[in-house]
């Protein structure tokens, strides 16, 4: 049998929810972020809705009892960077997605995303 822990979680001093009114987080989001900013993405032709791209660090939040697996899987989950893409439409049938990434990752991908606009723009190294 799998020993269950009992975890004690505290927010990390930029949680956004970390001076609310509430302590703890939902099963919806087990974890502490802080929203950076957003970039705006570019939509289909015809499409009159519009879509952004959120961007937030994220870090656990575990609480409860867990066996030390699940506890583990839960930092690795929840530890790292959220991208989340919402897409806002007129009649109201918007969506979400978040995407989250290790800060490695993370990093990765800036770069990525820096090259290819300097290649998009002409620029040279």
């Amino acid at each position: 049998m799998t020993e269950l822990r009992d975890y004690h979680a505290s927010h990390v001093t930029w949680c956004t929810n970390r001076d609310a009114e509430f302590t703890s987080h939902t099963e919806e989001e087990p974890y502490c972020s802080h929203l950076i900013g957003k970039a705006r993405l570019l939509s289909e032709e015809g499409d009159d809705g519009k879509a952004q791209m959120w961007v937030m660090p994220t870090r656990a939040y575990t609480s409860g009892k867990h066996t030390a697996t699940e506890h583990a899987s839960r930092e690795v989950s929840y530890g790292g960077v959220e991208l989340l893409v919402d897409i806002w439409r007129p009649d109201g049938a918007g969506s979400e997605q978040a995407i989250r990434l290790n800060s490695s990752e993370a990093r990765t991908l800036a770069a990525l995303l820096i090259r290819a606009a300097d290649i998009e723009q002409g620029l040279t190294r």
